[in-house]
């Protein structure tokens, strides 16, 4: 009896040896990389832009003076007020100066803009109106987060591609994704050439203003990457 129940384990193990043995050998597969790039121009450009309280000979200029100076300077080259906005922390500071009735001798605004030819005109109005504390903080583009998505759906039919003609030098066929996994992503962005800042040079003598030149503002464009890790298998035939 023991020798039949042994001969029946035997006979069990020898059955299902062979299928946990096929089970184990790995899927025929192949593992691609597919990467897309994308360089576009930035569409919200936004300028820092201070304004201080100056002295003309015997008589000041304030703070309120310049700000309706350039609310106006911006609307007569066809700018929308909406788009400027006290700084953040400039207008709790702004607040509590008024509250305690101090006078406003500094005030900072973020101005945003859409093209170049727009920050082109805001710097020579800056300069008519001897507002001379202003730069480009930063560049952006409204629809990066779609942007992006369709990178990472041109990356991964990248890798489909790069599968299909590898496999088909061989005389191979791709088959179903077995493993999907995107790459650390490699955003960056190069803002703009020439940051253009004026500012306050006050000389020993006279309390004169010395500024620069406007040069013309170019703005690189924005590189975008997105890269995609693809595991397929290969179809049996």
């Amino acid at each position: 009896m023991k020798m039949f129940k042994l001969l029946i384990a035997i006979l069990f193990v020898s059955t299902i040896t062979p299928t946990i043995a096929q089970e184990k050998e790995p899927t025929p597969h192949i593992e691609v990389t597919g990467t897309a790039r994308l360089e576009i121009m930035p569409d919200e450009i936004y300028v820092a832009i201070t304004i201080r309280e100056r002295e003309e000979g015997k008589q000041t200029i304030t703070v309120e003076q310049q700000e309706a100076s350039l609310k106006k300077g911006l609307q007569d080259i066809g700018l929308s007020l909406e788009n400027l906005v006290l700084s953040d922390s400039e207008s709790d500071y702004v607040k509590i100066r008024f509250r305690r009735k101090e006078v406003i001798t500094t005030k900072s605004y973020t101005l945003k803009l859409g093209t170049a030819e727009e920050v082109n005109k805001v710097f020579t109005k800056l300069d008519e109106l001897e507002i001379l504390d202003a730069y480009i903080s930063r560049t952006e583009r409204s629809d990066i987060v779609e942007l992006r998505k369709q990178l990472r759906i041109d990356a991964i039919k990248a890798a489909k591609e790069k599968a299909d003609y590898l496999l088909n030098a061989i005389g191979e066929e791709t088959g179903n994704a077995i493993e999907v996994r995107e790459n650390d992503p490699n955003y960056y962005f190069n803002s703009f050439a020439n940051n253009i800042q004026r500012s306050y040079v006050a000389e020993e003598e006279g309390g004169s203003v010395v500024t620069g030149g406007l040069p013309e503002i170019g703005f690189e464009k924005i590189r975008l990457q997105a890269s995609i890790y693809v595991k397929f298998s290969i179809k049996e035939k």
